[in-house]
């Protein structure tokens, strides 16, 4: 970690299961937090300063026992049977960004990408009329929910027209895939808002995301080994590049985690 001179503040040593030194730079001494006040540790996430543990979204956990301290939230479709383990204790290789299921490679090293003030509205505003909805019978509200968020419909915001150019916005324009990443955040938001008797462990990522995942086995096969399949390998279908963000809103965490295409 080094200042605004580019001048060295502190180096970080990490453990395989997030075990943290921090190291000043001009004393030499050593700690557990760090001396510049850097809110992000293992795995790009944030650790609790009163107890350590570490929010991955759906639990918590623990780097000094290794292990979360709340159950897999989707049971053994994480992958393993011990539902406390950290990635199936395979951290060199594996790492899990929402506390739900490992994923392979390293995290990606960014820092949030925050909601604007316009966004932040617009999710709202979707939340709104999701909750108002949420008396209502559970078939009428997954129809509804359907009807809203799918392709090109109301809230499928990178398929609108863009205004400067009066027609929709190309696919290897940044601000596409801004909006697609801010409509998958919608997406778990309005979920958790229009689902609350339905939690997280029992929806997976709600009834969307099956119907797509029923789609993608259909139609593609095995040529999308990571989406799954209605049968197996949860998340059911949804494009892994997404999981994280859909996660973010479900959980309301303020980052879009815009996916690198």
């Amino acid at each position: 970690m080094a200042d605004a001179n580019a001048t060295l503040q502190e180096t970080v040593e990490y453990g395989a299961y997030g075990q943290t030194v921090y190291k000043d730079a001009v004393s030499g001494s050593t700690a557990t937090v760090s001396y510049t006040g850097n809110p992000y540790g293992y795995t790009g996430r944030e650790p609790d300063a009163e107890t350590g543990l570490y929010y991955y979204r759906a639990r918590y956990y623990d780097v000094e026992a290794g292990r979360f301290i709340q159950s897999a939230p989707i049971g053994f479709g994480g992958g393993d049977t011990n539902l406390y383990a950290y990635v199936v204790n395979n951290p060199i290789n594996l790492y899990d960004p929402s506390g739900w299921k490992p994923k392979k490679g390293n995290p990606p090293s960014r820092a949030p990408h925050r909601l604007t003030c316009v966004q932040r509205f617009r999710v709202q505003s979707a939340v709104n009329a999701a909750s108002a909805r949420r008396n209502d019978s559970l078939l009428s509200r997954m129809v509804w929910f359907k009807s809203v968020v799918g392709t090109e419909k109301i809230y499928d915001f990178k398929n609108k027209v863009n205004p400067r150019i009066g027609k929709k916005y190309d696919r290897t324009d940044p601000r596409y895939t801004e909006l697609e990443a801010l409509g998958n955040y919608n997406y778990g938001a309005m979920f958790a808002a229009l689902f609350p008797d339905r939690p997280w462990e029992l929806s997976g990522l709600g009834f969307g995301q099956w119907s797509a995942g029923v789609y993608s086995w259909v139609t593609n096969g095995s040529k999308n080994k990571d989406w799954g399949n209605p049968l197996s390998n949860y998340p059911w279908g949804d494009d892994p590049r997404y999981e994280n963000t859909i996660a973010n809103g479900y959980f309301g965490v303020d980052d879009l985690a815009v996916p690198d295409h």
